[in-house]
């Protein structure tokens, strides 16, 4: 499986539309999102599918980028080569979870289409999960083979540093909803024999209040480079993560011992305005690409600290803070709502 800072060809994104279920935060995630796509496309061209393209049109089409700082698209177009809008109805956005998985044998790449359940049925994902075969049969994803699995995995729930490690969380990999004829073994031996992976970690602790996707791993810790780790962790003892994220920590550092290990806050707690319940807020879900990387952020005061710290982790690359607060009203952010191809 292919680290996320290896050379990218494009990356996908997919578009909300009027039907979906954002309601009343539907303009400004769409909004958020499109400031999204745009910086990714600075550095990479992108893939937006989009099942309400006009939507899609309305907020990528004519945004001028004149007052937007740093941009290298001059007037009111994305350009044609850097933006291509794929008309494929989908349920939600959140492609990393039903888009290809990418690995290299040989210096062969291939694709891999898993199953997608909406995170053990908790949604309806009958159009999601057609996706990557209706991406590949376009022609859109290059000359590489697919591999259709029945098996059900997310690639929000992976991690890899690329050289045959793989990080995880038996929360979500070992959920009774996901493949529940498989035991820990023998889902190991799957995914090293599918994703090439020598190397299993299992994390028993970490998981986010208001996460749908029973605690994926890009909520919580991600590789930076083959010898590098971000994670978060909560430092308020009053938090309900507190202890949850402590163990998690210690996972980590017994798993890693001789890795850069660096802690990145937990956000400051968000509510959502309707009901209520605490947002599953985290900068861990930072979008890696082609000489960025794209930070989530809330509005809150633990914003800026997180920026500074993965300025010192991503010194050779683009660090770009980019509003996230309407999106993790769907309980998701930028990593959940891409998904990186490789050539």
């Amino acid at each position: 499986m292919i680290a996320e800072w290896e050379k990218q060809s494009g990356v996908l994104f997919s578009f909300p539309g009027r039907s979906g279920d954002w309601g009343h935060q539907l303009d400004a995630a769409s909004q958020e999102l499109a400031n999204l796509i745009i910086a990714t496309a600075r550095f990479v061209p992108v893939i937006v599918i989009c099942g309400d393209i006009e939507w899609a049109k309305k907020y990528l089409r004519f945004i001028d980028f004149s007052t937007s700082a740093g941009s290298s698209f001059p007037g009111k177009l994305l350009p044609a080569e850097v933006l291509n809008l794929v008309h494929i109805p989908t349920n939600d956005c959140w492609i990393r979870d039903f888009g290809p998985i990418t690995t290299m044998t040989n210096g062969k790449l291939t694709l891999h289409d898993f199953r997608f359940n909406g995170w053990g049925g908790k949604f309806e994902a009958e159009l999601d999960n057609r996706v990557s075969a209706r991406l590949w049969a376009s022609g859109l994803l290059g000359p590489h083979s697919m591999h259709s699995h029945s098996t059900i995995l997310e690639g929000g729930s992976l991690e890899t540093d690329g050289r045959g490690t793989l990080l995880t969380t038996e929360k979500c990999l070992l959920n009774r909803n996901r493949n529940p004829h498989l035991n820990k073994e023998q889902l190991s031996q799957l995914l090293k024999e599918t994703l090439h992976i020598n190397r299993i970690v299992w994390l028993k602790h970490g998981a986010l209040i208001g996460d749908d996707t029973d605690a994926h791993i890009d909520t919580l810790a991600r590789f930076c480079d083959p010898t590098t780790i971000v994670y978060t962790k909560c430092r308020d003892k009053d938090d309900l993560h507190f202890e949850e994220l402590r163990a998690m920590e210690a996972e980590i550092k017994a798993a890693f011992p001789n890795h850069n290990l660096i802690p990145i806050p937990l956000p400051l707690a968000i509510y959502d305005d309707t009901d209520g319940h605490r947002l599953p807020a985290t900068y861990a879900n930072f979008l890696l690409t082609n000489g960025a990387v794209i930070v989530p952020t809330y509005g809150v005061s633990t914003d800026q600290k997180t920026v500074e710290i993965l300025k010192t982790v991503f010194s050779e690359r683009e660090v770009i803070a980019s509003p996230s607060r309407a999106l993790i009203y769907q309980h998701g952010s930028f990593h959940c709502l891409s998904c990186n191809l490789y050539s």
